[in-house]
């Protein structure tokens, strides 16, 4: 059982009332106790010296245990909740050369980068004219867990919870996180994936330990590939770096349709078109016709992307650029590479890319899905095709070997 702390403070943990609690069970006979914050406590933790985080470590950890005390022995506390806390003391197989206490404090979130980009809250959301989060044509990574923040002081407005605490799980929905959030603004050389570019509340999407890990991945493939090209990592083409993300499994567009062993000839292309403004929505619907005003826009954006003109598309409405798009009309490959050569041809475009690209696929009379399509238009962007699959026939899914 816990000893209470010298610095033992009765009134706080009375004014705690809203969190008295004994947590919830885990494996072993264990609970995971997540209610005993501090908050304020952390406000100078960013900028301190290795003393100065020491002494707060010292504080959270001494808060931690009068709190579980005084759950166990405070009159105040009801009898019910005493006799259940006096059950549980600290685990007796975890932690033994530190007094069965964890050394480490979890920073939830201290310094971080600003970056070329700052992942913001609305980053995380809807965006205007989609119905989906904002497209970055840099994404790297994808988050997917809910924009939150703890309390952040004691203060408390009657009838609300404390001050800070947020949890936005019902604004929030999967986002893509810019290659330029883990670039300094003023180094060329440094990538930060865990420290990144944030605002205090999108970060609350990022800080999940799979998105650093998926951000660790990303950036570690952007500097092996700046090495292997001799150049800086903030002078990489980030359109390659995507390719090869995409070309080994790794998600920068979340799609309602991706499971974690889905395998499909479609996969590396619909994740890269996905940061290239071709989805307005989370579904892909790779196996659906391609109809007519789809083609339009899609061999738009990419004659775009060719010529550089691109940019614009992140700041602007989905609707105020293409006419909607939808219906059942299927199209077959030779009706497509018409399309596109006339997208090409109006911004002044070779039209040799386009027939090389071509003889690559077997055209066939058969009509083409969505998901041929985005291959088409992957391998016109400088992707390489996929071999599964002949253009006119469905995707192939299948778990991987």
């Amino acid at each position: 059982m816990p000893q209470r702390p010298a610095n033992y403070d009765r009134e706080l943990f009375l004014r705690m009332r809203n969190r008295w609690s004994i947590g919830s069970p885990i494996p072993n006979h264990k609970l995971k106790w997540n209610t005993s914050n501090l908050p304020g406590g952390n406000w100078d933790y960013p900028d301190a010296s290795r003393a100065e985080r020491r002494a707060i470590w010292e504080r959270h950890r001494d808060h931690a245990l009068g709190f579980l005390w005084f759950l166990q022995n405070d009159e105040a506390v009801p009898a019910s909740l005493r006799e259940t806390a006096q059950r549980y003391g600290l685990a007796r197989d975890e932690f033994g050369d530190n007094g069965h206490f964890p050394w480490e404090m979890y920073v939830r979130e201290a310094r971080r980068l600003v970056g070329r980009y700052v992942f913001k809250e609305q980053d995380a959301a809807i965006a205007p004219g989609l119905l989906r989060a904002p497209i970055h044509r840099d994404s790297i990574a994808i988050t997917d867990w809910g924009m939150d923040s703890h309390s952040v002081s004691m203060e408390m407005v009657p009838g609300s919870r404390r001050e800070g605490k947020v949890l936005l799980t019902e604004l929030t929905r999967p986002a893509q996180v810019p290659w330029r959030c883990v670039l300094p603004a003023e180094l060329d050389n440094l990538l930060v994936p865990v420290c990144l570019s944030a605002t205090h509340v999108g970060w609350g999407a990022i800080r999940l330990e799979p998105t650093w890990m998926h951000l660790a991945e990303a950036a570690a493939f952007g500097a092996a590939l700046a090495i292997e090209q001799g150049v800086l990592p903030a002078k990489l083409k980030v359109g390659q770096l995507q390719r090869r993300l995409v070309e080994r499994g790794v998600m920068i567009s979340f799609f309602n349709e991706f499971t974690p062993d889905l395998s499909a000839s479609w996969i590396p292309a619909v994740q890269f078109l996905g940061a290239k403004w071709f989805f307005a929505s989370y579904d892909a619907r790779p196996d659906d016709p391609l109809d007519p005003a789809t083609a339009r826009i899609w061999a738009g954006i990419t004659a775009d992307i060719a010529t550089g003109r691109h940019r614009h598309l992140e700041e602007a409405r989905w609707a105020e650029i293409y006419p909607a798009a939808g219906g059942d009309k299927g199209m077959v490959g030779r009706q497509l590479q018409g399309v596109v050569k006339e997208a090409y041809a109006a911004r002044s475009l070779p039209l040799e890319r386009v027939d090389a690209v071509s003889e690559a696929f077997e055209s066939g009379d058969g009509v083409w899905t969505r998901g041929d399509a985005c291959r088409f238009f992957y391998a016109l962007l400088g992707g390489a095709p996929a071999e599964v699959g002949r253009p006119g026939q469905a995707s192939a899914v299948e778990a991987p070997r």
